[in-house]
């Protein structure tokens, strides 16, 4: 239900477990923005489990909760479940089998009232399945669209299943006063509102302290940085920052819109305590700005994720992990937070450089993420560029549309 329309207020990220009246199902967890833009979409994900036994065939059956003027774009499930079918759109299923959406929308609205202005919208599984004694996890992914109306509003979550025929004794779990907000297209910040120190005579933020939401596409993710993660928006001068998140997964090429404080880490502009953490889209790419050794050093850069060709090894041993290069136009420095596998103290030049910006100890450093971000000057190929890839667990799915 939507609730009154309050002021900006410090925001969690929401993690929802509720155990309603039966252990048969069970939704573990929902992962919800707790802010998004108006007309914006993006994805909620339920981990959810079942542990009842039954020998009969059962449709799986899935509530959703929203705002009228929502739309939801696609529902569907994987894990234990993932190859018994996709969950079919309301508006096809009635056929398929026989009117069992339009009788589970009216019993969860009875159940569940949905208020003024919300709305159940249920989904069926286009395939039955047969439940065992073990306890089987599953996901399920919902795909929706904000509409035009700002404000709170609590979203709700019901998983359960049904026979044709309804004589089954039925179980579910319900999850209910997921709250998200709303708000209005023109309170995104850009990440150059962000970054851009010009004209201010200091390299600190003009937001710093402040909470805001802004949207990015991930350049360099998690995996490689640990619970930390870069965003950004085009490329050039001011378009990316660094968040400190290790609530979140962010992967490679994800849009994504974070809701989090502004601040300096000893130079660093930073996004930190996100409270709100929402995929948009995913399958990105971020094109890195070229660049020569001696621009990497200009605050402009901070960030974002940059390209150098061409450029001698220096010092191939700083201390610490850092090492030095030089394309004739002036030295910078390269770090290695993340596992690139590359000792510079074995070659001469690198043919190609790629990474992000980052801050420290009084210098802007490169960090390149993978392996193949650097390219040695050299006839042979070095096997970890080859064989280094991103996880699976961090490549998604691509998402179906009805």
């Amino acid at each position: 239900m939507k609730k009154n329309a309050k002021g900006f207020v410090l925001l969690i990220f929401l993690f929802s477990m509720t155990l309603f009246l039966n252990s048969c199902f069970t939704i573990w967890e929902v992962a919800q923005p707790t802010v998004i833009a108006e007309g914006t979409s993006f994805q909620v994900d339920l981990k959810m489990s079942t542990n009842k036994d039954d020998a009969t065939a059962k449709y799986g059956i899935l509530g959703i909760l929203v705002p009228n003027d929502w739309i939801i774009d696609s529902v569907y499930f994987d894990g234990a479940y993932s190859g018994v079918g996709e969950y079919l759109h309301p508006d096809s299923a009635d056929g398929n089998p026989g009117g069992q959406v339009d009788y589970w929308a009216d019993s969860i609205e009875y159940h569940y009232p949905s208020g003024p202005d919300m709305q159940w919208v249920v989904y069926q599984a286009n395939t039955a399945y047969t439940a065992g004694t073990d306890t089987a996890f599953f996901n399920v992914h919902v795909k929706m669209t904000s509409g035009s109306e700002t404000g709170e509003y609590d979203l709700g979550y019901l998983i359960t299943d049904a026979g044709l025929d309804f004589t089954d004794s039925t179980y579910w779990d319900v999850s209910l006063e997921n709250t998200i907000e709303v708000i209005p297209e023109s309170d995104i910040v850009t990440i150059a509102d962000i970054q851009d120190t010009t004209g201010t005579g200091s390299d600190e933020s003009k937001l710093k302290g402040q909470v805001v939401t802004v949207t990015g596409v991930v350049s360099a993710e998690s995996y490689a940085f640990g619970g930390k993660y870069y965003i950004q928006d085009g490329t050039g001068p001011w378009s990316g920052v660094y968040v400190y998140d290790y609530n979140n997964d962010a992967a490679y090429g994800d849009s994504i819109m974070i809701t989090a404080e502004v601040d300096e880490y000893y130079g660093l502009t930073e996004l930190k305590n996100v409270s709100s953490f929402a995929v948009l889209s995913r399958d990105h790419e971020v094109i890195p700005t070229e660049l020569t050794t001696a621009e990497v050093n200009e605050e402009a850069y901070e960030g974002v994720l940059v390209k150098v060709v061409n450029a001698e090894i220096t010092d191939p041993d700083m201390g610490y992990g850092e090492w030095e290069i030089n394309d004739g136009s002036g030295a910078c420095v390269v770090d290695d937070k993340a596992e690139y596998y590359f000792d510079p103290a074995k070659y001469d030049s690198v043919r190609s450089l790629v990474g992000v910006v980052d801050y420290s100890f009084g210098a802007n450093k490169i960090q390149p993420r993978l392996a193949y971000d650097v390219e040695e000057a050299d006839e042979s190929i070095r096997i970890q560029r080859i064989q280094q890839v991103r996880p699976v667990s961090y490549t998604h799915l691509t998402l179906p549309t009805n």
